[in-house]
Formats: structure tokens, sequence, C-alpha cells
């Protein structure tokens, strides 16, 4: 019984954090180390000059590898700082890229209310493991640009010139989105779950673009072989495009794509399953 008195003098809990686990301390601490250790990275960085210094300025600041968490993480830190709107698309570009090539998948951006311009540009992915990113939130102009084998999910809105020069990639968008969608793309697909602006799908080739809501003028502009289908409201179609197949769910916006169609290509109005109802080619 003395023995045991001896030892309850002694706390056996001093020191201990009930907050984490041992094995949370010893995971998790270096991991928010190098989400700090970027941070300042970022806070280090000069914004002033021009665009070609700053982001040969971001390429050549050495990085941690960070998992797709730990990229999020930074990114409210940044938010909730200084953003500096340069700075954050090229570093958190980089981040992705070198995240991706040390075999990480699967990330989430939550961009809250800030509209970030030319997120994930020229991404290159392997098409045995296309790119899968999340964004909670809106995204702004030229997002996705010249990608390649990518999967982004988009919970808001998108701006200008979203997927522009992607190829073999799939945007799904659960707001709106601007003008100039899919410029250029090629075997791309576009789901567009509210309205979209003019000139979508100008240039593009084989790409698919599925719009739930109204349209704008000039759809599918100088389009080739692409297939754009409508359940709103169409404003216009372009001109210049080729072999490709404009759909809508509506007699109205059927009766308008008839008239405005160029030359070798294909109008059809479909029933709600997506079935055609009837089709002309001119």
């Amino acid at each position: 019984m003395m023995i045991l008195e001896h030892e309850l003098k002694i706390d056996p809990f001093l020191g201990k954090d009930f907050g984490k686990s041992e094995i949370e301390e010893s995971v998790l601490s270096p991991l928010d180390l190098a989400v700090e250790n970027t941070f300042r990275q970022y806070q280090d960085a000069d914004q002033s000059g021009l665009f070609k210094d700053i982001s040969g300025h971001v390429s050549r600041i050495g990085l941690e590898v960070l998992n797709p968490g730990q990229i999020n993480h930074l990114l409210q830190k940044i938010l909730r700082d200084n953003p500096k709107e340069i700075i954050i698309r090229l570093l958190i570009n980089k981040l992705l890229l070198q995240s991706y090539l040390n075999g990480f998948n699967d990330f989430l951006l939550n961009t809250q209310d800030m509209l970030l311009d030319g997120l994930v540009d020229v991404f290159k992915a392997e098409k045995t493991n296309p790119l899968q990113l999340t964004i909670l939130g809106n995204v702004g102009n030229i997002f996705g640009m010249d990608s390649k084998y990518c999967i982004f999910n988009i919970a808001g809105n998108a701006g200008k010139h979203c997927g522009y020069k992607a190829k073999h990639c799939t945007f799904n968008i659960g707001g709106d989105a601007n003008i100039l969608l899919g410029l250029k793309s090629e075997y791309s697909d576009y789901h567009v779950n509210g309205n979209v602006g003019n000139a979508c799908g100008d240039a593009s080739k084989w790409s698919r673009f599925y719009i739930q809501g109204n349209a704008g003028y000039n759809q599918g502009t100088r389009s080739n072989k692409s297939v754009f289908t409508f359940h709103g409201e169409v404003l216009g179609l372009g001109k210049r495009s080729t072999n490709s197949d404009y759909r809508t769910t509506l007699p109205k916006a059927y009766d308008l794509l008839l008239s405005e169609l160029p030359k070798n290509n294909t109008v059809a109005l479909l029933d709600r399953s997506g079935n055609v109802i009837m089709e002309e080619r001119k």
C-alpha cells in the first residue's frame, strides 16, 4: 500500500494532450509543419512585376510534396490571410502537379467566394490515371486551360473560357458557365447544370456539350463533329460549323436551330428520355 501511495504522487498524465492521440502527434505534426512551411513561402513571394517574372520566381521555389488534404488546408489559410491572386494560382497549380506526380489524386479545393483565374492550367495527366479535382465554390476565367486527361467537378459557376483547348477532359459544372465554354477543345465533355453564355463550343472538335439551362448566341461557331444538347432555350447558333449535331428537347428551340443550321450539320428534337422524335440534316 505504501508503494501505491508513492506511485500515485506522480501524475501519470502530466504533459499529455488529450486533444490528440500519440499516433496523431507523431503523424499530424510533420504534415502540419509542411503546410506551415509552404504558407511562409507563399507569404514571402512577391507579386509585383511582370507575370513572367512572378511565374519564374514561383517555379524556382522548392516546395514539399503535399497531399490533397494539405493543399486544401493551405488554400484556406491563404484565403484567410492576404490573398495574392497570381501567386495563389501559380503555387496551387505547382502543388497539384507535384502531388499528382507523387501518386496522389482525388483533390478537393474550397475556393469559397474568390474567383481565381487560371487554376489548373496546362495540366497533363495520364490517360490511365486522369486527374480528379472537385471545386467547392466558383472558378474564375480560363479554368483548366490546355489540360489533358482531367475530370473536373465544379460545384458553382465557371468564368470565361473554361476548358479552353482542353483535350480528353470532362467538366461537370453545377452552376452557370460564362462565354466561350470549351473554346478549341478536343474530345472533351462539358455538363452544365445551369445556363451557358455566348459561343459555347467555338472551334471545338469531337467534343460534347450538355446544357440543362438556357444558352446564349453563337452556339457551336466553327465546331467540327461536336455534339450540343440543349434542354433550355437557345438564342442562336454560330456559323461555319461542320458535321456537328445540335439536339434539343424544346420544339421552339428545334425550330430556331433548324432555321439557323449551317450546311453539313444535323438538328434533332428529343423527348425527355433522349430519344429522337425528329431529325433533319442540311
